[in-house]
């Protein structure tokens, strides 16, 4: 709880090194009023998922490549946010889609 029930944001995308990089340009555009400056933090090793923490609310995580391991990825998530007591987080993913054609934007609200 103490560590994840904060949270509001989890950002993801495919590899690793683009987690580590949307993390460390975030710290430089949050401003979260009252809150310190947000740094980063990595948290658990990169074999199969990199997680980085981004200020309290903030968690920015890859996911690897296709629909299967972001499906992995997502049910732990919300099993993690469910146990932390974590409540209205909001999953952005950032990347290509993964059954649209290149040049779609999809904006999804559910």
């Amino acid at each position: 709880r103490q560590m994840f029930g904060s949270l509001r944001y989890v950002v993801m995308c495919g590899s690793g090194d683009r987690a580590e990089s949307i993390a460390f340009y975030l710290t430089g555009v949050l401003h979260i009023p009252g809150a310190k400056k947000p740094h980063v933090v990595q948290l658990g090793k990169r074999e199969r998922y990199s997680l980085f923490r981004v200020s309290d609310s903030v968690l920015v995580v890859s996911h690897g490549m296709g629909g299967p391991s972001i499906m992995i990825l997502l049910n732990e998530l919300v099993k993690l946010c469910a146990e932390a007591g974590a409540t209205d987080v909001k999953f952005i993913r950032l990347g290509p889609h993964l059954f649209l054609d290149h040049s779609d934007i999809t904006l999804d609200e559910s």
